[in-house]
């Protein structure tokens, strides 16, 4: 099966994240998982992906900090936040540009599958990102492309 997609999917709660990698995976992505804001932000430095899966409440920080920390960096990725969160909160991280959908636990299988298809941006050959944007241009630059 062709590659829809590379997901990160950031959530605590290990039982979350497995049910969400299940379901993600079952729909054609692929997926990295990190459980706190540290290994999201040392992954997103190492790695591009298509979308990530957010959610707010982390054991060192909150979602919206690796939301701030990728528009500050300029990094586009477009963002599916998914959280228990009370609405007020979610209302304002809604108005960041790069959350381009908010959903609240809990969600069904169709809605999350739905929001990730409907927010994922993939490059026309659509493929499995496993250097980043930085290494490849070193790479092509080292080539004289």
């Amino acid at each position: 099966m062709k590659v829809k997609g590379n997901i990160l999917l950031l959530d605590d709660d290990q039982l979350v994240l497995m049910n969400n990698v299940d379901i993600v995976e079952s729909a054609g992505f692929a997926t990295t998982t990190v459980v706190n804001l540290r290994q999201a932000l040392t992954v997103v430095k190492q790695r591009n992906f298509d979308l990530i899966l957010c959610d707010h409440d982390l054991p060192d920080g909150k979602g919206v900090d690796l939301v701030n920390w990728l528009l500050h960096n300029d990094i586009d990725t477009p963002i599916v936040y998914l959280s228990a969160a009370p609405s007020n909160i979610l209302d304002d991280i809604a108005k960041f540009k790069n959350v381009h959908k908010i959903l609240s636990k809990p969600v069904t299988e169709n809605e999350l599958i739905k929001a990730l298809d409907e927010c994922i941006k993939v490059s026309e050959d659509n493929y499995y990102k496993l250097i980043s944007k930085n290494e490849r241009e070193f790479i092509l630059d080292s080539l004289n492309l």
